[in-house]
């Protein structure tokens, strides 16, 4: 189960920066990798549609520290539509539907085909406004697993971020953020509907121009935690502290052969430390290790 990776600095017509980490995994809420706005520009520097398509890869997959996929090659694909729905000096707001996915190897009893191959598909629907250096979300989710690997959730989440880029120094920002998500039906851990929030950095700094393109760094820290029920342990306990992950993930980007877009390759190593709910579940493994990698393509 991914976070909404909403497209803010295409859809909102904003200077921006992607980081991509898996909340989660994170997605990109982990990690969810998210865009933080930095100021609007004027109208004619940016279109009133916007569309992302990404590419992703990993070895292991997490969602807010609760174990999904394990030391397997994962595929994992999505796309976002976004439209700008109003601008002018002080605020502007769009919305975006998106769907995100995982495949890997197929499920017990699952059966043949990709059906079996497909653990997850994620569809999303978000309100998204930005107002000088803040930016905010209203998303709803479903997560559903096509070979029924779990059971469907239902979440409706509240996102905020802050664009520090240029505040202390010229090329560092820590990209400060936060999300408090609902669990509406059903629960991640499969136990019972919780309300989760989670708070992260993403510090990044630009290392130059390669002869591709420009690179750079991001490490971002993001910590998980319930508000209510959402990490419930053995006993029905709710477990406060779900997970911290901190990743080193570089960005490059590339020339787009079409010219129509911006296209970026990403590849990173997450470490996720757990806390006694989510090593449960974990088969009682409280660190792991894990690489993913994106290309992405945006116009």
């Amino acid at each position: 189960m991914r976070p909404a990776q909403l497209t803010l600095a295409l859809l909102l017509g904003t200077a921006g920066q992607a980081a991509f980490a898996q909340e989660t995994l994170s997605q990109p809420d982990a990690t969810e990798a998210s865009a933080a706005a930095a100021g609007v520009p004027d109208e004619q520097d940016s279109g009133r549609l916007s569309v992302d398509v990404s590419l992703g890869f990993a070895t292991s997959y997490y969602w807010r520290g609760i174990v999904q996929q394990v030391d397997q090659f994962l595929f994992q694909p999505g796309i976002e539509l976004g439209v700008k729905l109003f601008s002018d000096d002080e605020i502007t707001v769009g919305a975006v539907l998106g769907t995100w996915n995982s495949f890997g190897e197929p499920a017990a009893g699952a059966g043949d085909g990709y059906i079996g191959n497909w653990y997850e598909n994620d569809l999303y629907a978000s309100i998204i406004a930005e107002s000088g250096r803040w930016a905010g979300d209203l998303t709803y989710t479903v997560y559903a697993s096509p070979n029924d690997s779990f059971a469907n959730v239902d979440e409706v989440s509240l996102g905020l971020s802050f664009d520090d880029s240029g505040l202390v120094l010229d090329d560092v920002s820590l990209a400060p953020s936060m999300r408090i998500a609902f669990e509406l039906d059903g629960a991640a851990d499969g136990e019972n509907s919780g309300v989760y929030i989670e708070i992260g950095v993403a510090p990044s700094v630009s290392l130059g121009e390669t002869g591709l393109g420009a690179l750079g760094l991001t490490v971002p820290v993001t910590v998980g935690l319930s508000i209510s029920n959402y990490y419930d342990d053995a006993t029905g306990g709710d477990e406060v502290f779900g997970y911290l992950d901190v990743g080193a993930d570089f960005s490059l980007d590339l020339p787009d052969p079409s010219g129509a877009g911006d296209l970026t390759a990403s590849a990173g190593l997450h470490a996720l430390f757990l806390g006694d709910s989510t090593e449960a579940l974990n088969g009682d493994e409280d660190t792991e290790l894990f690489l993913q990698a994106a290309i992405s393509l945006s116009f």
